[in-house]
């Protein structure tokens, strides 16, 4: 589902890339919500992969 999201905003990625990018994110979730007790809208998830994917791109 994630996948299909990220895919409708125009960012196409091997497996590995999103692999990559969803640990990433899931990383990123984990401490600045999960920890606080702070609820993740799909919004917010999409955003913090597209940043992730364009870090990934940029290295």
């Amino acid at each position: 589902m994630i996948r299909k999201l990220l895919e409708k905003q125009g960012l196409k990625m091997s497996d590995q890339e999103f692999n990559e990018v969803m640990q990433e994110t899931q990383n990123d979730i984990r401490e600045n919500h999960l920890r606080f007790g702070v609820r993740t809208s799909r919004k917010y998830l999409l955003k913090v992969a597209i940043i992730y994917y364009g870090i990934s791109k940029s290295i």
